[in-house]
């Protein structure tokens, strides 16, 4: 869609192993992000900005410097029960105005949520 809303290529998932406090699983959920992104999974520069913009880690320079765009991954630690879940959900869509940073690669978003520690829920009903 033309801006961030639920669709058919939303997606939702939830961390698989719960966590006793809500620092543990923000811990988790951090360091299992940290290493996706890591430099030996290949996801480097430009490739970045589909988690955000900007990607260069405050260094200015190009379109990409001066930009602002969040994430269309959005992750929260949620409590259910007496124990705390991490939830993740992706909004797929036009990712920014200028259309020479709109070109991103949201399956690598679709990748992090399609690993081992996370189990996608059902948003059809």
């Amino acid at each position: 869609p033309p801006y961030t809303a639920f669709s058919n290529k939303s997606k939702v998932a939830i961390i698989s192993q719960q966590q006793s406090t809500s620092r543990l699983m923000h811990k988790q959920l951090g360091y299992l992000f940290k290493q996706y992104r890591a430099y030996p999974n290949g996801i480097k520069g430009e490739q970045k900005k589909v988690f955000g913009l900007p990607y260069s880690g405050g260094k200015r320079g190009g379109k990409e410097g001066d930009a602002r765009r969040s994430s269309p991954l959005i992750m929260h630690i949620h409590p259910i029960g007496n124990a705390y879940h991490a939830i993740c959900v992706v909004f797929p869509a036009l990712f920014h105005h200028d259309k020479g940073l709109n070109a991103v690669n949201f399956q690598l978003i679709n990748d992090f949520l399609e690993t081992e520690e996370f189990e996608e829920v059902s948003i059809n009903g």
